[in-house]
């Protein structure tokens, strides 16, 4: 089991509500499904066989809204500046044993945002397959992501 010791717990407290606002996101990112034995009165047979969410049942679209509506404005929202806040600090302070806190946390929201973007592409491609971002290339190079990977050291490194 790994333990993680910090330096402070303002540290802590920032890596808890990096992975809180993560889930977060990552909850109103990706299909839900209705689990267990009360299924609404669906069948799990409710999409058809070209669905990649065949053989699960979908929870009902005003569950969902209602869902994300709690997930965006109870936590989200709340988060997104605090985080920055906290976290803008910690780099500022350029002291090398918060160094594994700050790469964590920056790691953690940059490949959120890989995972988010990877998301959006695939649902654009569903649904409008003849729109295409202009730098859609871009966001998926190699380059970019060596390019993202030193500029997120060089500030973790001060």
């Amino acid at each position: 089991m790994l333990t993680i010791r910090f330096q402070s717990k303002e540290e802590a407290q920032l890596l808890k509500m990096v992975l809180r606002l993560w889930v977060a996101i990552r909850i109103t990112t990706r299909p839900t499904r209705i689990c267990g034995e009360d299924t609404l009165g669906m069948s799990p047979d409710i999409l058809d066989e070209t669905s990649s969410f065949h053989g699960n049942i979908p929870i009902p679209p005003v569950m969902g809204a209602q869902i994300e509506l709690i997930l965006t404005e109870g936590v989200q929202i709340p988060l997104r500046k605090s985080v920055l806040d906290k976290l803008q600090s910690l780099i500022a302070t350029n002291k090398p044993n918060t160094w594994f806190t700050r790469y964590l946390c920056l790691f953690i929201l940059l490949h959120n945002c890989a995972m988010i973007t990877k998301y959006d592409a695939g649902y654009a491609k569903v649904y409008s397959p003849e729109v295409r971002h202009p730098l859609y290339p871009l966001f998926w190079s190699k380059r970019c992501v060596a390019d993202s990977s030193a500029y997120v050291c060089e500030t973790a490194h001060g």
